[in-house]
């Protein structure tokens, strides 16, 4: 039965995704989707469609799915906040030169903030789904953050920004926090 808790549930995972799809049109500075972008937003799509669908029939694990979900709202405001005067471009998009490195808010401590609040959001998304759809989405997401994330340190490692990209990734482990 369709109970409150699947309604605050649907909520909190139907805003993160508005928030990443505005944030896409808002906040990064790209003129065009590349095609692995236009893929991610695509499996996203059907992501988010089949969360909804799964915890409108019936919620699971909706304590653990509503804090990996509020988790990745936190990490992603806090990129955000950290990059909002940057031009950060979309995943894969690797036109002109990088202008900085960014090494404050939760970049001091994850090399992808950005990717990494996603992974958590699909996790909780999996959990509350709990079906074979709910896993293969966030699976087939996570191939693409980890491409991205290492096509952007590639592009990073041939730019002007090397010295210093190697720098600050010698203080990270891949991808998460300090050594």
């Amino acid at each position: 039965m369709f109970a409150t808790p699947n309604i605050a549930l649907i909520a909190l995972g139907t805003s993160f995704f508005l928030a990443i799809t505005l944030a896409t049109r808002l906040h990064f500075k790209s003129v065009s989707m590349s095609a692995g972008m236009m893929a991610i937003s695509f499996l996203s799509a059907c992501g988010i469609c089949n969360f909804c669908w799964q915890v409108f029939e019936a919620v699971n694990y909706s304590a653990v799915s509503a804090v990996l979900i509020c988790t990745a709202w936190l990490l992603f405001i806090s990129a955000i906040l950290a990059t909002r005067s940057k031009n950060l471009k979309l995943a894969f998009d690797h036109h002109g030169t990088p202008q900085e490195i960014v090494t404050s808010g939760p970049f001091r401590y994850l090399r992808h903030p950005f990717y990494t609040s996603y992974v958590i959001f699909w996790a909780g998304c999996a959990l509350a789904a709990l079906n074979t759809a709910g896993f293969i989405f966030p699976g087939l997401l996570l191939a693409f953050y980890i491409r991205a994330a290492r096509s952007e340190e590639q592009f990073l490692e041939k730019s002007d920004l090397s010295a210093q990209y190697q720098d600050y990734k010698s203080q990270l482990s891949w991808p998460w926090s300090r050594p």
